[in-house]
């Protein structure tokens, strides 16, 4: 989080789509959603998407998470780096509170506690079984302006993308999901 995320956002939206913009918003990334040090070890799914979808402006995302967050960003950036937990914790606790997208989020989770986890329901699955995670951290209304091949691409070699996929490196082996579900298109 203590990248200049304005920096790297301008620079992926170039190398990401041949026309130099891939249609990334000028908005903190997300590191992961859910609770991954409740998970139990071997016994819960990583759903692994491409990134965040950038909200309509009516929905109540831009009140309950994009704004919050960004004000936790922001003042951590300020130096208030007691912010930084208050913004991980707000990861931690995504499924608990106002911020859950749960029009994006019920379809999968109530096949997940279908199929996987009976007993939970396609909310509570999300507090100790499931986890989300995104190749690209960065939010865009269309990932259809995102190239493939220059995703591929830079994925080893841009610093932000190289930082983020250690990071979900190292939380996929310490969480040890028994499934990564690879969810887009």
């Amino acid at each position: 989080m203590a990248r200049n995320h304005s920096e790297d956002v301008a620079r992926l939206n170039t190398v990401l789509n041949r026309n130099g913009d891939a249609g990334l918003e000028d908005m903190p990334p997300i590191p992961f959603t859910g609770d991954i040090d409740a998970m139990e070890a071997g016994n819960c799914i990583c759903v692994l998407g491409i990134n965040p979808h950038w909200p309509a402006e009516s929905r109540d995302a831009h009140q309950n998470e994009i704004l919050p967050t960004r004000q936790m960003i922001e003042a951590f950036h300020e130096g208030r780096e007691h912010h930084y937990q208050s913004f991980i914790d707000s990861r931690l606790n995504y499924f608990r509170g106002e911020m859950t997208n749960w029009v994006h989020y019920r379809r999968i989770g109530k096949g997940y506690a279908e199929n996987f986890f009976h007993g939970e329901s396609y909310q509570s699955v999300w507090e100790r079984n499931v986890f989300a995670l995104d190749i690209l951290p960065y939010w865009s209304v269309d990932t259809g302006r995102i190239s493939d091949s220059r995703l591929r691409k830079n994925i080893t070699m841009d610093p932000a993308m190289v930082q983020h996929q250690q990071m979900i490196s190292e939380i996929i082996e310490s969480v040890s999901p028994k499934l990564i579900h690879v969810n887009g298109t």
